[in-house]
């Protein structure tokens, strides 16, 4: 797979140049820096260039040029007004197109209005011209408008080039930034009352994130029942078909073992109710064959049924260790019902009730967990804010986890030497290079 293994941008606001080297075999690279020689507006256009969108024209810059493990290159230059991109997909094939900004921006608007996707406001905002989603409401400007309905736009119309977006399909890059508290608009289901669709509702996201949880959990149960209903349904004539098949003891016996176990570790996540009817059977005691063999057939299927829940499992139970050990005096706990709990000796406490550092902890470690893709960029800005010097220490270390999970890698910008540590050599110092 494709990864990003250098970055060089030149005239970065105008002033700064920056070299950042990413080796392939490294789970995440460290941008340190003082503030104002852009590390966020760097990992903005990285963003924004790798998930198929326009640099943000309000980010002025000279020369963007991502490198990748392949030896392929992604170029971007921005003289006043135009967007220059090269693109070299192979060593010896180099492709370049040239766009003008406002034009194919609203070129791209036009096609959504004539969808009917967003309609435009007659009066204008301060950036411009101002739509309104026409499914939701909200007021958006061109710019919102693109990126939320990115796939729906005709390739021809769209504001980057065809083979811009070929090049970079699939590497899907998030960027975790600095206002992780942000509440979140939870859509209601769809209800009229009087012809008007009723406003969507403001979430603290400590308390969504949470419902998310409760929602991840329902969707993989019940997806888990239908499929063992499917096994269990062509059981009997398995069964059959399979004959008295010589099964020793210590097959069943380790079959047996294997099950308890993912129960086990299916229930601590919530996944799965507790339930010794698999297992209480003493395999030991039966000495028919052909009862060994029912019982062989039984936990190979449950091991089967248990097994899509582990991945899920592995997330979930990552989360709580990784949480839990962070909320002094509290209890931190996984919940089918309402995704994660936190407790006191006085009761209850609603996620959104925490302190600042912990709800950042949660909603940080969770996106980081659950929102991210296998092989995913990950760009953290600041991950220092509101945590707690212990926690920042502990940082990359529980990053290094959460990548093993789906081979992730990560780029962190940050001020703080807690949270560097002992790993300077992952470090690149950004901040010198002044045009």
């Amino acid at each position: 797979m494709r990864v990003l293994t250098r970055i060089d941008v030149d005239g970065l606001l105008n002033q700064f140049d920056h070299r950042v080297e990413f080796p392939v075999d490294q789970e995440f690279v460290i941008l340190h820096g003082p503030n104002g020689v852009g590390k966020t507006r760097l990992l903005e256009l990285v963003r924004d260039i790798l998930a198929g969108r326009p640099p943000d024209r309000r980010t002025p810059f000279h020369r963007l040029r991502l490198s990748f493990s392949d030896h392929a290159w992604l170029e971007v230059k921005r003289p006043a007004g135009k967007t220059t991109w090269r693109v070299s997909a192979q060593p010896d094939r180099e492709l370049f197109t040239s766009t003008d900004d406002q034009r194919a921006l609203e070129m791209a608007a036009r096609d959504l209005m004539e969808q009917g996707l967003i309609r435009r406001l007659p009066r204008p905002g301060l950036d411009g011209p101002r739509f309104r989603d026409a499914e939701s409401g909200d007021q958006l400007t061109a710019q919102e408008a693109v990126d939320r309905y990115l796939g729906d736009i005709d390739p021809r119309k769209l504001p980057v080039p065809k083979d811009v977006l070929e090049f970079v399909r699939g590497m899907d890059p998030a960027l975790i930034e600095v206002n992780r508290l942000r509440s979140i608009q939870e859509a209601h289901p769809e209800r009229y009352t009087t012809g008007m669709r009723e406003p969507t509702a403001a979430v603290e996201a400590a308390d969504y994130y949470a419902r998310d949880l409760a929602r991840r959990i329902t969707v993989a149960r019940s997806k888990h029942a239908v499929d063992a209903q499917k096994l269990d349904a062509s059981y009997p004539g398995r069964l059959l078909q399979g004959g008295s098949r010589s099964v020793s003891h210590m097959e069943v016996a380790n079959l047996q073992t294997a099950v308890q176990e993912l129960s086990r570790r299916l229930e601590r996540a919530a996944l799965l109710e507790p339930d010794t009817s698999l297992t209480a059977i003493n395999v030991h005691t039966d000495t028919e064959p052909w009862k060994l063999s029912a019982l062989s057939l039984h936990y190979l299927d449950s091991l089967e049924k248990l097994k899509q829940l582990r991945p899920l499992a592995d997330r979930i139970l990552l989360f709580h260790e990784l949480v839990s050990g962070k909320l002094a005096g509290k209890q931190f706990s996984i919940s089918a019902d309402q995704g994660y709990l936190v407790e006191t000796a006085n009761g209850p406490l609603r996620p959104s009730d925490l302190s600042s550092g912990e709800q950042h902890e949660i909603v940080m470690t969770y996106r980081l967990i659950f929102d991210s893709q296998p092989q995913q960029l990950v760009m953290i800005d600041e991950p220092e804010v509101s945590l707690h010097v212990k926690w920042q220490r502990k940082f990359l270390d529980d990053l290094r986890r959460i990548a093993g999970v789906d081979g992730l890698r990560f780029i962190v910008a940050t001020h703080s030497p807690q949270i560097v540590g002992g790993w300077t050599d992952r470090m690149v110092a950004i901040g010198g290079d002044v045009r």
